[in-house]
């Protein structure tokens, strides 16, 4: 009987800090918002605009991945390199391939290329050389 007693006390105390809260906020006065005063006008000399600093430069370079799947001849792998962005141009590919002699050492597996990457290095990553 006792424990009983102590929910239901508990209970109202709970209860009365609920609605005393909810009268406070109720019956608060309404405050404004303070604005931060400008620094950077602060900062600045009488009469002279402060420019923004710039930003840094920042280079983002996008890396691609492709896979390149076994007994794929050095034309269809020069089209998936493309689809996937990292050739613009498939014949000169094909050209320097032929030039290396690379067409029969060219790699299947997962690779990764850079945007910008030289064909050099594209044969060479392919090639595993």
């Amino acid at each position: 009987m006792m424990n009983l007693g102590k929910r239901y006390l508990t209970l109202g105390i709970g209860v009365g800090f609920v609605l005393a809260s909810m009268i406070m906020v109720a019956l608060a006065p309404e405050r404004k918002a303070v604005q931060p005063a400008p620094v950077e006008m602060a900062l600045a000399p009488r009469g002279t605009p402060q420019q923004p600093s710039p930003l840094p430069q920042v280079k983002v370079i996008r890396q691609f991945h492709v896979y390149i799947p076994v007994n794929v001849t050095a034309g269809e792998i020069a089209g998936m390199l493309k689809t996937a962005g990292v050739l613009g141009d498939t014949k000169e590919f094909l050209r320097k391939v032929g030039e290396y002699g690379a067409a029969s050492r060219l790699n299947y597996g997962l690779f990764e290329f850079q945007e910008g990457e030289s064909l050099d290095s594209i044969i060479n990553k392919l090639t595993g050389g």
